[in-house]
């Protein structure tokens, strides 16, 4: 039996986020935490062609199950499989601990953010209901000041699609 090529490994860590965006589908999944071995199982899977896949990390908002980002990280360097890493989080929580620990693990780094602060604050919200751009732009600013790459996710919605050049001028 031939095993099944996968080329990208989609790491939901997570239902829980601590955000609350308008359109989110996350907000639909169960709130738990991945489990370590459940991950590997499903690292394990994608492996199985022993061709290069990319795992991505994702959630609700990832680094709220960072410790599990870590054990998948610490397993595909420990069997060197032939994996890309990427995280897509929302950036309000990342530390310059967390920062270091992605970039010397070789994690790149996405970022959500739907425009400017006019725009993603009324899309991407807090819990409390409150614009989010603010954590996010903290985030970001962490990665700066490490030096560490990161890359701009936007959701396009019929209320940011008009300003979507701002986006990149703002980035």
């Amino acid at each position: 039996m031939n095993t099944p090529k996968i080329k990208m490994l989609v790491l939901s860590l997570t239902g829980q986020c601590n955000f609350a965006c308008k359109y989110c589908y996350a907000a639909e999944h169960d709130g738990s935490m991945l489990k370590v071995d459940d991950a590997i199982k499903a690292v394990n899977l994608a492996a199985g062609s022993g061709e290069k896949f990319v795992i991505q990390f994702s959630g609700g908002e990832p680094l709220l199950n960072f410790e599990c980002l870590k054990a998948v990280v610490k397993y595909v360097q420990d069997n060197n499989l032939p994996a890309v890493l990427q995280i897509q989080t929302n950036g309000s929580l990342m530390t310059d601990e967390i920062a270091e620990y992605l970039f010397k693990n070789k994690v790149a780094i996405g970022v959500s953010l739907d425009g400017r602060p006019n725009i993603n604050d009324k899309l991407r919200l807090t819990k409390a209901g409150d614009g989010a751009t603010s954590s996010i732009l903290y985030g970001l600013e962490v990665l700066k000041r490490n030096n560490i790459a990161v890359g701009i996710t936007c959701v396009v919605t019929d209320e940011n699609v008009s300003e979507l050049a701002g986006i990149v001028e703002f980035a």
